[in-house]
């Protein structure tokens, strides 16, 4: 756990140094755009315990789907990346304007700590 919590840190890190976008604010990069200000406003009307029963959800059906493909030896490993990255997009498209469909507390906890956003600890 603490390495994945190490590894969420510095892999946000260094996508915020790759991006030049030396800004974290997202209401200050949202002002230009329209979607990305519907997303906030679906966010920011998701109470805590909403997000925690969301956030839960994606981990149980993504961890699901990981062991239940994994732990089969009739089905072939080349089918393993195809279930999981539709369960993935699934859960992003459907919980992410939500919460962000992190669908791993420690995915989440490194980019937001470092962002300064303290909603996802509330969560988890």
């Amino acid at each position: 756990m603490v390495a994945q919590l190490i590894g969420s840190f510095l892999g946000a890190l260094l996508t915020w140094c790759l991006s030049f976008d030396w800004n974290f604010s997202p209401l200050t990069i949202a002002k230009d755009n329209s979607t990305f200000n519907k997303i906030e406003e679906f966010k920011l009307t998701t109470t805590w315990y909403q997000a925690g029963l969301i956030e839960t959800l994606n981990t149980f059906f993504l961890m699901l789907v990981i062991l239940s493909f994994t732990q089969k030896k009739e089905i072939p490993k080349s089918a393993f990346g195809g279930a999981i990255g539709l369960v993935l997009t699934t859960l992003i498209c459907g919980s992410g304007p939500l919460t962000g469909c992190a669908a791993n507390p420690f995915r989440a906890l490194g980019p937001n700590l470092l962002a300064g956003n303290f909603f996802p600890l509330a969560i988890y």
